[in-house]
C-alpha cells in the first residue's frame, strides 16, 4: 500500500486495511482449502511502470513471506513495527496526529510474538476479532480445522515431516485460541 507524503491522507489506515485483509485472507484461505503465507514490512518503493513495484518494500516482504513465515500466518517484520512506532510515540495533539497514534496503537495490539519469536499479525486475537466484528464463525474455524487435519494426515503418509510440523503449528495456533470463536 503506498504510505508516501502526500499520497495518502492518513498512512496509518492504509496499513490497518492490509493488516486486516492479510489476517481475513489466511484465515478464510485455510477454511477454503487454499492457505496462504505473509509477508508485510514497510521500506521504500517505486512503481517503475503500472504494477510493477521494486525496491527494498517488495524485497523484505518476500523475504518474510518465502522463509521466515513457513507456514500459513502473517509475519511482520521490523520496518512495520517501527513505523507504526512512529506514528504511536509521536507527540504532536492536533486531531488528525491524536487519531494516526490511536490507530497505531490499534495495528501493534494486532501483532504478537510467535512461538519461534517472530513478530506475526494475531488474527486470532482479542483485538483482531474486536476489529473484524468477529468475523470468524464456528463454521469458519471448523472447516479451517478439518483442512489442516487433512494435510497433517496427508504429509504425514507422504513422510514429509517439513510439511507436517508446519501444519501442526497452524493446528496449535488454532487450538489454543481458536476454541473461543
Amino acid at each position: 500500500v503506498p504510505l508516501g507524503k502526500g499520497l495518502v491522507k492518513s498512512p496509518v489506515n492504509s496499513i490497518f486495511g492490509l493488516l486486516m485483509a492479510s489476517g481475513l485472507h489466511c484465515m478464510v484461505g485455510l477454511a477454503a482449502k487454499g492457505p496462504v503465507r505473509v509477508g508485510i514490512d514497510v521500506a521504500w518503493g517505486v512503481e517503475y511502470r503500472p504494477n510493477e513495484i521494486y525496491g527494498a518494500a517488495l524485497a523484505y516482504s518476500y523475504h518474510l513471506e518465502s522463509k521466515v513465515a513457513q507456514w500459513p500466518r502473517v509475519v511482520v517484520g521490523e520496518g512495520l513495527t517501527d513505523f507504526l512506532l512512529h506514528y504511536n510515540n509521536a507527540a504532536d495533539n492536533d486531531l488528525s496526529s491524536q487519531f494516526r497514534r490511536e490507530m497505531a496503537q490499534l495495528c501493534l495490539s494486532l501483532i504478537t510474538t510467535d512461538t519461534d519469536g517472530n513478530q506475526i499479525l494475531h488474527y486470532l486475537g482479542p483485538e483482531f476479532r474486536k476489529a473484524s466484528q468477529n468475523t470468524f464463525n464456528e463454521r469458519i474455524v471448523s472447516d479451517a480445522r478439518a483442512f489442516i487435519d487433512s494435510q497433517i494426515n496427508h504429509w504425514h503418509a507422504e513422510k514429509n515431516n517439513i510439511l507436517v510440523d508446519r501444519y501442526v503449528q497452524v493446528a496449535d495456533y488454532i487450538a489454543r485460541y481458536g476454541r473461543d470463536l
